[in-house]
Formats: structure tokens, C-alpha cells, sequence
């Protein structure tokens, strides 16, 4: 999962205890975890609004607080989660979520035709090359009732540093290549789209300021490091708060038009896809 850098900030690695007591902090209150949620809402409005008594299953479910955040919805009588960090659970079980597994995307141990609807929040990039990511749409596509709906959100790989090196266990996609994982696996798509246009605009700010280099002169500021697989990601001090509400503001503005307009959003840091397993 990435999200916002900040080099100033100790940056625990995914899949250790630390990675999931910061998600556990700051996945409720900070300005882009609220605002994202905005868009999933936007994105997955004309189907809630139709939804009885869901079995829902949250693919990746880190520490809880989305399965948290759906029983708030009402849009589920039955929800499931899983992950595969042994201390992402400890924090779901703290959150008084009990039907949580031990599990691994690209193997999931639910029977065929089990869910409603399943929400994948930023796994697809981790998953192992060279097609982990094909196994685990797949798999999404054999639990899920027929007409059932899948929502993945993962890393754009259309913005300023689309040219980021991409690992074993990291990687960025365009729409075109989602859509094409999610077609080849049997899905038919119901929405496809860029989102977070906010984050592109601070990527593009943060290119205009030059670098030092070690002897105190700066250097172009067009390349960028390589992926940061850690959680850089913080609550702002009581005193930016405002600022903080401003941020998710602007978030929900953008997730406004999405609700509204219905088409692909052209620019974001995150590439949102919702597919539905054909009837």
C-alpha cells in the first residue's frame, strides 16, 4: 500500500507489526484515507444504493477499519476479511472483527460462488510477478456470486513519475492494464478510472523544488527515487488540522464528479476499477 512520502518519517514496511499499528492509527482520521473513501462511495453509490444484506469480503482487510467503515454502510448482513500478515489481524480482532483468516490473495479458502461484493484496497501491486496479479482477480471471480462486484483500487501508473522503476513486489497500472487483467480474468467492467488528482498536482509541486546534493548545490528535480514500499504516512499536527480538512474537501470534490459525470477521469494517483462477475 503507499501512500503520502515524507522523508522526515520512519517508514515501517509493509507487512510488520509497525506498518500495521500506523494503518490501525491513521487509516480513520487522515485527510487522504477520509477522502478516498469519498471516492469508493462515489464509485459504488449506485450499487449500495441497491444492496440487501450483502455478503462482503475485504480482500487485504490490514487493520479492520474498512470492514469497519461497510458495516457503517449497512450494506452487508455477512463480512469477511483476511490478510496475510499475522499483525494486521490482531488489530482487525481489537476492532471486534471475528471472521478474519490467515490468507493469501492468490489462494483464497472461500468456496465457489461465496460473495456479494469484494473490496480489494491497494494489494493488486504487491502481489509476486509475473501474473500474481491475474491469479488474484481470478480468484476473485470464482468466490463471487454470479452478478456479484469486485472494486480494486491500486497505484496509477499514469502521472508525473510514471516512469518509476517497478519490483518484484511493487508495481503501477494504467487503466487500459487493469482493464485488461480484469476482462482476460471473465469480469465485464461497470467503471474504470484514474482517481486522486489531488496527489499528481503535489507530485508535480514537489518536482518543481530543486534537490540538494551533498556538497550544498541542487540538482534537477525530474527523476525520482525509487518506489517507497513503506507506510511514509502520518496524522498532521493538531494545529494543521485545518488544513487537513481543506485536503479532503478538495477530495470530495473530485469524487463529486465522478459520482456525477460517470466517464474515466483522465489523471490520478490511483487507478479504481469496478467489475462485475457476468450472471
Amino acid at each position: 500500500m503507499r501512500m503520502k512520502r515524507n522523508q522526515n518519517v520512519d517508514q515501517p514496511q509493509i507487512y510488520s507489526e509497525g506498518y500495521y499499528r500506523l494503518l490501525n492509527e491513521v487509516e480513520e482520521r487522515h485527510w487522504w484515507c477520509r477522502g478516498m473513501r469519498s471516492i469508493i462511495d462515489a464509485l459504488m453509490e449506485p450499487f449500495f444504493k441497491t444492496a440487501k444484506e450483502w455478503r462482503v469480503l475485504d480482500a487485504g482487510c490490514g487493520a479492520g477499519y474498512v470492514l469497519d467503515w461497510l458495516r457503517e454502510k449497512q450494506v452487508s448482513r455477512f463480512d469477511v476479511g483476511f490478510d496475510l500478515s499475522p499483525h494486521a489481524l490482531k488489530y482487525c480482532k481489537a476492532r471486534g472483527h471475528d471472521r478474519i483468516a490467515l490468507a493469501s490473495m492468490l489462494e483464497l479458502p472461500y468456496a465457489d460462488k461465496s460473495f456479494d461484493f469484494i473490496i480489494s484496497i491497494n494489494v493488486l501491486q504487491h502481489l509476486p510477478l509475473p501474473d500474481g496479479d491475474f491469479k488474484a482477480v481470478s480468484e476473485c471471480l470464482r468466490v463471487l456470486k454470479p452478478g456479484g462486484l469486485l472494486l480494486i483500487q491500486t497505484n496509477s501508473k499514469r502521472f508525473d513519475n510514471s516512469d518509476e522503476l517497478e519490483y518484484e513486489d511493487f508495481r503501477r497500472y494504467t487503466v487500459e492494464k487493469l482493464g485488461q487483467i480484469v476482462t482476460d480474468a471473465g469480469f465485464e467492467i461497470e467503471r474504470l478510472t484514474y482517481a486522486d488528482r489531488l496527489d499528481v498536482y503535489r507530485d508535480r509541486l514537489r518536482r518543481l523544488r530543486p534537490k540538494p546534493t551533498p556538497n550544498g548545490a541542487t540538482a534537477d528535480s525530474s527523476g525520482e527515487d525509487a518506489p517507497q514500499k513503506g507506510l511514509p504516512l502520518q496524522l498532521p499536527p493538531p494545529h494543521l488540522n485545518w488544513l487537513a480538512n481543506i485536503l479532503t474537501l478538495l477530495m470530495k470534490v473530485e469524487a463529486r464528479g465522478l459520482r456525477k459525470s460517470g466517464q474515466t477521469q483522465g489523471i490520478g494517483h490511483s487507478t479504481m476499477a469496478v467489475v462485475r462477475r457476468p450472471l
